[in-house]
């Protein structure tokens, strides 16, 4: 393949165009690494993340079901462990958005084994996809966490 002059000078301008964007998209944060639009309290570690969770819990999906309210689902999930709180009941009800209004994923089937984590925030989709070396690094944050004050919202 002949590169020209002018192909050489193109593909510069694109390069140099492409380098420029992410520079600019790194400007939106501070040295810190915090986003500028954080409260003065976001703390983007881990315990941070724990702090802002309303609940994590591991257990087996008993029913999925629609929510009184639109764009919400109930999840009954028999839990085999409580990591925050610290307990709870046998089976948790658990009212979240609904993962499937977007049709982006599809509802857990009963038996599926999920290692759940709820936000604070009532707007948050539930996160479940963790690996295993996560899911032990996120039960030994828990400890850390409850120093540590979630800026948009109680936990």
């Amino acid at each position: 393949m002949r590169v020209t002059q002018r192909g050489l000078s193109a593909l510069s301008l694109i390069l140099g165009a492409m380098v420029a964007v992410a520079v600019a998209g790194c400007s939106e944060q501070e040295q810190s690494g915090k986003p500028l639009h954080a409260p003065a309290t976001f703390d983007p570690s881990l315990p941070g993340w724990v702090a802002c969770s309303r609940l994590i819990l591991e257990g087996d999906v008993i029913r999925v079901s629609s929510a009184e309210a639109r764009g919400q689902m109930v999840t009954e999930l028999a839990v085999d462990e409580w990591i925050k709180p610290a307990s709870g009941p046998n089976v948790a009800v658990i009212e979240t958005p609904d993962i499937a209004a977007e049709g982006v994923y599809e509802w857990w089937e009963p038996g599926t084994h999920l290692f759940l984590q709820v936000d604070v925030d009532p707007a948050a989709l539930p996160n479940w996809q963790f690996r295993d070396r996560t899911i032990k690094k996120i039960k030994r944050a828990v400890p850390a966490s409850r120093t540590v004050e979630c800026p948009y919202g109680p936990a």
